[in-house]
């Protein structure tokens, strides 16, 4: 029979049992966080979910990067791309001098190719300036006698550290003038120039002016400069200075410092829990120009 009326009122409720809900773990955490960091990168680094290496041998400089790209920090849009761009080469045709100057870049594309693009329209400019067009003998040879012993060094050609100036001026010009727009770019400069007063990869303070020497420049997307023997940007920076930290030497050849580039992604494949599906672009800079290595 069918309960009805005052008395299905009166009836005492069975009482329900409720679970109580689930409490999140730590692993559910650090990838709900990993996760939305990844998906704004710019508010911890540009390069966000890309890695770039660098670091300073006795005579040359290695650049390395991952191939990959994501515009969402979830998908990844492109996997074959070289983010390391050649600025000044001496075995180009229309090269002058034997300055070479190359930079790695990461974060928003559009902003790393307008940034390049500029630097390298200028370093051409310049060259082409020194070099008055290879149309007529130049009687000036193109060297000045500068700095404080008086050594010769070239003239009208654009070094590494001029170079990696010009980039951190664009950024913070970008970043503090009134109507600019930030550039989301985070980029090591490295290459062989003539300088005096920063320390090189031997560990010294050069005073020869007339000696080409590795520089490597740490920029990031606030328009910080900052010269290094080693660095990184991305979030697996995290992972990879604590191993740079411990292996790496100022002397170490060329063959030992790709091996700690590639120790290096390999320690971001077992750790890191999102990794480019391609292997790194690593590339020398010395003073014969810049060679792909991978």
């Amino acid at each position: 029979a069918t309960i009805t009326g005052p008395l299905l009122r009166t009836m005492p409720r069975s009482p329900v049992s409720r679970r109580p809900p689930a409490s999140p773990t730590l692993a559910n955490i650090f990838l709900l966080l990993l996760l939305i960091q990844s998906a704004y990168p710019s508010e911890s680094s540009a390069a966000g979910t890309e890695t770039l290496i660098g670091l300073v041998g006795r005579d040359y400089v290695l650049l390395a990067a991952s191939t990959s790209s994501s515009s969402s920090g979830i998908a990844y849009t492109s996997s074959d791309l070289d983010k390391i761009y050649v600025l000044s080469d001496p075995r180009r045709d229309d090269a002058y001098g034997d300055v070479v100057v190359a930079a790695a870049a990461a974060g928003c594309p559009a902003d790393a190719d307008r940034i390049l693009g500029a630097a390298g329209g200028r370093c051409t400019l310049v060259e082409y300036g020194g070099d008055i067009g290879r149309d007529v003998r130049v009687v000036f040879d193109g060297r000045v006698r500068g700095g404080t012993d008086g050594a010769v060094v070239p003239a009208s050609v654009l070094g590494p550290d001029e170079v990696g100036h010009m980039i951190r001026g664009a950024v913070a010009d970008g970043l503090r003038k009134a109507g600019g727009k930030q550039l989301k770019v985070a980029m090591l400069v490295g290459g062989m120039g003539y300088g005096t007063g920063e320390v090189n990869g031997d560990g010294d303070r050069g005073s020869d002016t007339s000696v080409l020497r590795p520089r490597l420049l740490w920029i990031d997307e606030y328009g910080s400069l900052l010269p290094v023997r080693y660095g990184a940007h991305g979030h697996g920076s995290n992972f990879l200075l604590s191993t740079l930290d411990a292996r790496y030497r100022p002397d170490m050849d060329r063959q030992e410092a790709v091996g700690l580039l590639r120790d290096c992604f390999r320690q971001l494949g077992e750790r890191y829990v999102i990794n480019s599906p391609r292997p790194p672009c690593i590339k020398c800079v010395d003073s014969s120009g810049c060679e792909l290595i991978v």
